[in-house]
């Protein structure tokens, strides 16, 4: 049984975790002189942060609307001219993903629940078994959406 929970409805960067409103960074916990200090500041003792940490095993983000962030670079965009860009990279993206990366980055477990649709839901699919999330699709007919993104080199 899940004792956290992640939604993301595509409004916030913020998630819902043991019933309180929280980011990604909240679930670190940085190590002050033997104790573990959580980013409010509250000292909490070994055994107290076992405890939580047992309490957090499960952590389950919700995606509704999830993306396939492709990115690109150029020299030079110049208005009404074709842009010459770099190979594309592809990124899984969508709130609670975004929330399941970061758990992951900072050493934590999560599932990440999102919708998939089509081709672009199969892709999206293979990026997150790449990164190695955990991970459970939610068939809808719709396509999966694509955002694009044009990043100008800077000189």
């Amino acid at each position: 049984m899940a004792k956290a929970v992640g939604i993301d409805l595509g409004t916030t960067n913020s998630v819902v975790a043991c019933g309180k409103t929280a980011t990604a960074r909240s679930f670190r916990m940085q190590k002050v002189h033997g104790q573990r200090q959580t980013p409010s500041g509250v000292k909490k003792s070994k055994e107290e942060i076992e405890e939580k940490e047992g309490e957090m095993e499960s952590i389950l983000t919700i995606t509704m609307n999830p993306t396939i962030d492709k990115s690109t670079r150029i020299d030079r965009v110049v208005p009404e001219r074709k842009l010459r860009c770099e190979v594309p990279r592809f990124e899984p993206g969508g709130g609670g993903i975004n929330v399941s990366r970061a758990i992951r980055k900072l050493g934590g477990m999560s599932t990440a629940f999102y919708t998939s649709g089509q081709s672009h839901g199969q892709m999206l699919e293979k990026l997150l078994d790449q990164e190695g999330l955990d991970h459970r699709p939610i068939r809808i007919e719709e396509r999966t959406r694509e955002s694009f993104t044009v990043y100008e080199k800077s000189k």
